[in-house]
């Protein structure tokens, strides 16, 4: 099915996907520009734990900012998929954006339990 007998919902519903697309790439290259301009998460990494040494410090942050890299890059891919499928007339974009959706929404709550466990 070409894009041009697609129905508009399904065009503009791509057209979304492709705007998430560049945010969760914009993202990504904001974890790294942030990266690139200073030492911060170290920083707060130290002032939140003194008493781990610095291979400790390193180790974490080098942990934290792999999961996030990966976590906007493949969201990224994910939402450039979803909407090289939805333009094509794939009809699976619907339950995989609503199995990602919810999928994110389990890492929201995973992340929010840890917070709350650590703050005791």
């Amino acid at each position: 099915m070409s894009s041009q007998h697609l129905p508009a919902s399904v065009r503009r519903a791509a057209h979304i996907l492709y705007a998430a697309t560049a945010l969760a790439a914009a993202g990504a290259g904001a974890i790294v520009v942030d990266q690139a301009a200073g030492d911060g998460l170290a920083q707060q990494l130290r002032q939140a734990y003194p008493q781990r040494s610095a291979d400790q410090i390193g180790m974490a942050e080098s942990s934290i900012l792999t999961y996030l890299f990966a976590l906007a890059a493949l969201g990224a891919a994910l939402f450039a998929a979803m909407a090289w499928a939805s333009r094509r007339g794939r009809r699976w974009v619907r339950g995989g954006g609503a199995s990602m959706s919810f999928v994110k929404f389990a890492l929201l709550v995973l992340r929010v339990f840890i917070l709350v466990m650590r703050r005791g």
